[in-house]
Order: C-alpha cells, then structure tokens, then sequence
C-alpha cells in the first residue's frame, strides 16, 4: 500500500502540477480554482463510503492507494517548485525538438527532487500508519495493513490467539504475548526509520521550497 500510494501521488503531482505552471496553458486559473476547492470541503465519511462502492473500489488495493494521490495540496507545492526553474531551460529544449513529456521527466523531475522527497515522505508516513481507512474500507482479513495487526494486538490483546491450550494463562505465555507485541512494534517503525535517513537531506530543501512559494 505505501509503495504503491507513493508512487501514485508522486505520479500525479507531477502530471497536474507540470501544465498548471505553464502560462501557455489558458484554463490553469478555472481548473486551479476548482482542485482548490477540495481543500475547504469534504462530501464526509457516508458518501465517500457510497462512491467508492459504486465504482467498485471497496475491499480491494486501490481504495486505499488511489484516494491519497490526488491532493492538491502537494500538487501547490509541485507547481511553485517549478515555478522556481528559470524558464530558459525549457525553451532551449523545445527548440532542440524536446516534447513536454521529455522536458518533464529530463528537466523538471531532476530539479525537483527535494520537493518530490518531501512529498513521499509524508505520503509514505500517512499511509503507514493509517488503520481506520483499511479498517473501514476492507473486509478481507488478508488484505489488512500491519498497522491493523498492530492496533487488534496492542487494543484488543489479540495475541493470546496465537497460543492454544492451557498454557495461555502463564507467566510464560504472557511474557510471550509481550515480545510478540514489542517485535511487532519495531516491525512496524523499521521501515519508515530506514527510509528517512535517505530522504532527509532533500526534506530540508523540500520544506523551504514549500514554505517560501506555496
């Protein structure tokens, strides 16, 4: 779900905020103006619940990954970091035959990497740890986030299922019980500990941009 959802909204960002930057492109302002919109409101949780099950998205990967990649808040943040790269850049490759997918993935997406970085990193987080979106919107047991598993083992104590028999009211089994909830616990941040020390060097770059354009 992470990786997939990242990638997603990276994708996404990437492909809104690249021709809402250009002002060769007339209906930037009206399609701005509307995306801004979903800022301010929300349809809430029941009608949400009734279009993702109307387009068939309910217990299955994509309710999860395809919702969080559009946010047009990332999508800003996107567009003022390109909005930063000196519009020379771009003439000079369309004048060498480049087409704009070309200049988007040759020009715009090296330049903009900490902005990127900063946006998986968030993105990544989120989706990690969320448990009430898979919790609300699958029903497949097998198809639960960790972070579920986590919360029926540390909230519902969950974990006196994985001894049978009369053993499960013993100081060993509930020794057990408690290493089973602490090695879940460091399975859970692992990852995230590991991405972040790869990313931080952009994050710091990523932010200023964020707070200075957006």
């Amino acid at each position: 779900y992470t990786v997939l959802g990242t990638t997603f909204t990276l994708i996404v960002c990437l492909l809104a905020a690249y021709p809402l930057s250009e002002p060769r492109f007339r209906l930037r302002g009206p399609i701005s103006l509307i995306l801004g919109l979903t800022l301010f409101f929300s349809a809430g949780l029941i009608p949400t619940y009734l279009t993702y099950q109307s387009y068939g998205l309910l217990n299955t990967i994509w309710v999860i990954t395809l919702p969080v990649a559009f946010n047009f808040w990332f999508i800003i943040l996107v567009r003022a970091n390109i909005s930063t790269i000196p519009r020379e850049l771009k003439d000079a490759a369309r004048v060498d035959g480049a087409s704009d997918f070309r200049i988007l993935l040759q020009i715009i997406v090296p330049l903009s990497k900490p902005i990127l970085a900063t946006i998986a990193l968030f993105v990544a987080v989120a989706i990690w740890n969320d448990f009430f979106n898979p919790l609300l919107y699958l029903n497949n047991s097998e198809k639960f986030p960790l972070t579920i598993m986590l919360r029926r083992m540390l909230i519902r104590g969950a974990t006196g299922e994985v001894v049978q028999g009369n053993y499960a009211d013993t100081l060993q089994a509930k020794a057990f019980f408690r290493q089973v909830k602490m090695a879940t616990v460091i399975v859970t941040l692992g990852p995230i500990l590991l991405v972040y020390p790869f990313v931080q060097k952009y994050f710091v770059q990523g932010t200023l941009v964020g707070a200075i354009k957006g």
